[in-house]
């Protein structure tokens, strides 16, 4: 019986990655008219829709780069201006630090961040995963909270 709770649950965690890998390749025809070509010296902002429950992008001329296009990057999350939608980032959540371990790109955040499982979290981790593999040689993101590992909802950690 146990099995089969695991196999539901890998089974959920699969569709719920499907959905979101839809989501950001922009299923719907009307994220067509936010997004705008990008092009060779821009970067892709990734912000939440107004409903709340989408993530769409925009371009950004990043102007640095390493450590500190990192902060660049987590300043415009936070902090941009979107005419169809806001940041990701929730109020009271701030990048302390980030670090490198290889090719893995460590982000130390504080604050309030949303409980994990959400609509809200999902889409924060997604903006800011997304975004921050934009940077050169990341490899990967990971991301830590108040000093713990970032949780799937089962307490287990979302990245390897």
């Amino acid at each position: 019986m146990k099995d089969i709770g695991h196999l539901l649950h890998a089974w959920t965690f699969l569709l719920l990655v499907l959905a979101l890998t839809c989501l950001l390749a922009g299923c719907s025809g009307s994220q067509e008219k936010v997004v705008t070509p990008q092009t060779e010296n821009s970067t892709r902002v990734y912000y939440v829709n107004s409903e709340g429950n989408g993530i769409l992008t925009a371009n950004y001329a990043l102007t640095s780069t390493g450590d500190t296009a990192v902060e660049e990057l987590f300043e415009v999350l936070k902090n941009g201006q979107y005419n169809d939608g806001r940041s990701a980032i929730p109020d009271g959540v701030e990048l302390d630090h980030s670090a490198w371990q290889e090719t893995a790109l460590v982000l130390y955040l504080t604050g309030d961040y949303p409980d994990a499982g959400t609509v809200e979290e999902i889409l924060c981790r997604c903006a800011l995963v997304c975004t921050m593999a934009q940077v050169d040689d990341v490899g990967s993101v990971m991301i830590n909270i108040n000093n713990m590992p970032c949780l799937e909802y089962r307490g287990k950690r979302s990245v390897p």
